[in-house]
C-alpha cells in the first residue's frame, strides 16, 4: 500500500508530494549518528553571552520518524558544566536546533530553510541554499551544501553588520561548519565578534588522521624508549672514551 504525504515546503508556495519510499531522499541521518563540534569565539558574543563559555557541542540522533528528526544536544562549557537538551524538527521546512545541526538532503539552489522553533520571516531565522561545494573535513573531502548571507540591523544607537555561513554534509544533512561575524558600522571604536563552529569528530564516515598523531601501543612506546636510551648510552660512552687524557690511557695500558 502506498502512503502519500503532501506538504507545503517551498517559499514559492509549491506543494511537494512525498511517498513513504521517498523519505530517504529527505532524511540522510539515522539513529545512532553523532557529530561533535568545537566552538571558538573572538570578541564579545553579540548573539548570546552564553556562547563565550561554550567549549564543545555534541549532537546524537535519537529518533527518525518520516521526516521528523529528534536529537540530543549536549553542550560542554569551559568551566566543566554541561547541559543536555532534546531538539526535534520537521526537515521539510526547518533545520534541527538553534545552529541548524541537520537539514534535509534533497535541496536545490534557492530553497528556504527556517531554524527550529521559528515560523516568521525575520532575517535571523531563515536562510537560502546557495549551492554545493567540496571542502575538507577531518581529512576527508565532503560535498557540502552552503548558504551565506549578510545583512545590517540596528543595535541600540548603532548599526551591526552580520555575515553568516553554513556548510552541511550533502549526503547526511549534518552541519559541518558554521561561521558568524558581526561588525559595528560607523562606530568611533570599531568592535567585532567572530566565531567558528566546526566538526571535530563523528561516526558518519571513517576519518583520516595522520598516523604520526595517533596514539601508539604501549609495547611500541617502550621499545622506542629503550632503543633511544641505548643509542644515547653508546654515544655518551664513545664520547667519554675519546675525551680521556692520553696519559690516563697510557697508564691504563701499562
Amino acid at each position: 500500500m502506498l502512503v502519500l504525504f503532501v506538504f507545503p515546503t517551498r517559499a514559492s508556495g509549491d506543494i511537494i508530494e512525498a511517498s513513504a519510499g521517498e523519505v530517504s531522499d529527505v532524511v540522510g541521518v539515522k539513529v545512532g549518528d553523532w557529530v561533535k563540534y568545537s566552538f571558538s569565539i573572538t570578541g564579545p558574543a553579540f548573539s548570546g553571552a552564553w556562547e563565550e563559555d561554550i567549549d564543545w557541542i555534541r549532537i546524537d540522533v535519537q529518533n527518525v520518524f518520516c521526516t521528523f528528526v529528534t536529537v540530543r544536544e549536549r553542550t560542554h562549557y569551559k568551566n566543566g558544566n554541561e547541559t543536555i537538551s532534546t531538539r526535534i524538527a520537521f526537515l521539510r521546512t526547518h533545520s534541527v536546533g538553534p545552529y541548524s545541526y541537520i537539514i534535509a538532503t534533497n535541496h536545490v539552489i534557492g530553497d528556504r530553510i527556517l531554524i527550529e522553533g521559528y515560523e516568521g520571516e525575520d532575517v535571523f531565522h531563515k536562510f537560502f541554499m546557495n549551492g554545493t561545494v567540496s571542502k575538507q573535513y577531518l581529512g576527508t573531502s565532503r560535498e557540502a551544501y552552503y548558504s551565506k548571507k549578510s545583512f545590517t540591523l540596528p543595535f541600540f544607537w548603532e548599526l551591526l553588520n552580520i555575515t553568516q555561513e553554513y556548510y552541511w554534509d550533502r549526503e547526511t544533512g549534518f552541519l559541518l561548519e558554521h561561521r558568524y561575524e558581526a561588525v559595528f558600522v560607523g562606530s568611533e571604536n570599531p568592535r567585532f565578534s567572530r566565531w567558528l563552529m566546526e566538526i571535530t569528530d563523528t561516526n558518519l564516515w571513517e576519518t583520516k588522521i595522520n598516523p604520526q598523531l595517533q596514539p601508539q601501543p604501549v609495547w611500541r612506546q617502550l621499545g622506542l624508549l629503550a632503543f633511544t636510551s641505548g643509542i644515547a648510552g653508546i654515544v655518551t660512552l664513545v664520547t667519554f672514551i675519546k675525551r680521556r687524557p692520553k696519559t690516563n690511557r697510557k697508564m691504563s695500558e701499562a
